[in-house]
């Protein structure tokens, strides 16, 4: 049964391929791993002890940062699409895959066939220890003692399974998920040294791991007096391309805070953004590594965050001119691709009177066109919109809050059908994990 899997020991299956991981051409000398057998009183559980190598980013250029101008590109037309939430949710709406999210009633599954409790699971109000992979075949958690990295499938079978170790950031440590997948087989968290954007990226599947010491310069430091303040949903405050040759961070120094695109393959700053307000959303990488999506301010007040893509070797290009229909417009939450990675979602916060409001925006990069589809809800952070899609990419479902006739704060969870037009109210005060592919 679909994550049914009982609390006691599982072992291992044996026929786990072994994964090539994309940093193997930087790293020499890496110890190979011997997968423990399982046996049948026992888990088999990698032990990830001294498999570190350390790789050292420093910054040794002196050239200029690239000058970089917007280059033109036709905006993205706002196109208004307002829908009526209704309320006759049934879980035959869903298209398919399977929905898991915690309420006080604990982990539940909702799929097309109905709505079931998943006994056995490690129950924790939070969602910042699981991360579902994104091609929504696994799910990673920490354990509740926070003493394993462990990776389940879609059918509830423990399939790799890793021993914390003391190096390793536990979740109570962050401020967003733990961990984040790197790939379809590669996680990625925070290391606990005391150097920011240290990261280790892991293959649960072999125990085989990387660590990247952090010594890009002037990376943002949450122990710093004077930083900025970020929602950003990662702790490592950088976002590296899986080819391990880019990566994206926030850099803070006194009075200039910045985001900043850098070349490990030449050692050189390609593009940077320096303005002194908060960066709200993490950037996210196309499939491709091609280039770069991010919400970034237009002016030194922070009134408008435009959208831009970024190629990798730092061409910016505005994609959307939100300023031409809004005095104030803020982005928040996440921008979020797609499956077929034809549309992303994201919130975007407006003035409305002397109010503030969260509405549901949904770029059509193939169209060119935004979509608002008068889902409102308040601005209140960290409590912004979420959006989760479905494995077909036909439906997403958003985590929206809004405040109830006492001033309480509701977290309000609807599914929304793009293409045929409805938006139908699941629950409320659901915390979700995420959105999962059946297996084939």
């Amino acid at each position: 049964m679909l994550l049914g899997f009982l609390a006691s020991c599982m072992s291992i299956p044996t026929n786990v391929p072994t994964i090539q991981t994309p940093f193997t051409n930087l790293v020499t000398n890496v110890p190979s791993i011997i997968i423990p057998t399982p046996t049948e009183s026992s888990t088999a559980t990698l032990a990830a002890q001294n498999l570190s190598t350390e790789t050292q980013i420093t910054s040794s250029s002196s050239q200029t940062p690239l000058a970089i101008t917007p280059t033109n590109f036709p905006f993205a037309e706002i196109q208004e699409r307002c829908l009526a939430v209704k309320t006759d949710f049934q879980p035959s709406l869903l298209t398919e895959g399977i929905f898991i999210f915690w309420s006080e009633d604990g982990i539940s599954k909702l799929t097309p066939q109905g709505l079931e409790e998943i006994p056995g699971f490690p129950v924790r109000p939070t969602t910042f220890g699981y991360a579902i992979s994104p091609d929504k075949k696994r799910l990673a958690y920490v354990n509740e003692n926070n003493t394993e990295l462990v990776v389940i499938n879609t059918e509830g079978e423990k399939i790799a399974s890793v021993r914390w170790q003391d190096n390793w950031k536990r979740w109570q440590d962050y401020i967003g998920p733990l961990p984040r997948w790197f790939s379809d087989h590669l996680v990625i968290f925070g290391s606990d040294v005391e150097i920011p954007g240290s990261v280790i990226i892991l293959d649960p599947f072999t125990g085989k791991l990387q660590e990247f010491v952090g010594s890009f310069p002037d990376i943002y430091n949450p122990l710093n007096e004077g930083g900025f303040q970020t929602f950003w949903n990662d702790p490592t405050f950088s976002v590296f391309d899986s080819s391990l040759t880019r990566v994206v961070y926030l850099s803070s120094t006194t009075g200039k805070n910045a985001l900043v695109l850098w070349d490990f393959e030449t050692n050189t700053e390609l593009w940077r953004l320096t303005n002194r307000y908060l960066v709200n959303v993490r950037p996210e990488w196309s499939q491709d590594n091609s280039k770069l999506i991010a919400a970034l301010p237009t002016d030194e007040t922070a009134n408008h965050f435009e959208i831009f893509n970024i190629t990798r070797d730092g061409q910016l290009t505005q994609l959307t001119n939100f300023v031409a229909s809004y005095s104030f417009a803020m982005i928040v939450g996440e921008l979020t691709w797609s499956p077929d990675r034809r549309f992303i979602s994201f919130g975007l916060t407006t003035e409305q009177g002397d109010t503030e409001i969260t509405r549901l925006m949904l770029y059509d990069t193939t169209e060119n066109v935004i979509v608002d589809y008068c889902i409102q809800g308040d601005y209140r952070p960290p409590s912004l919109m979420k959006t989760y899609w479905s494995p077909d990419s036909q439906q997403l479902i958003v985590e929206l809050s809004r405040s109830d006739d006492q001033g309480s704060l509701v977290r309000n969870i609807l599914l929304v059908g793009p293409a045929k037009g409805y938006v139908v109210k699941m629950g409320e005060n659901w915390q979700i994990i995420g959105w999962m592919a059946p297996e084939n």
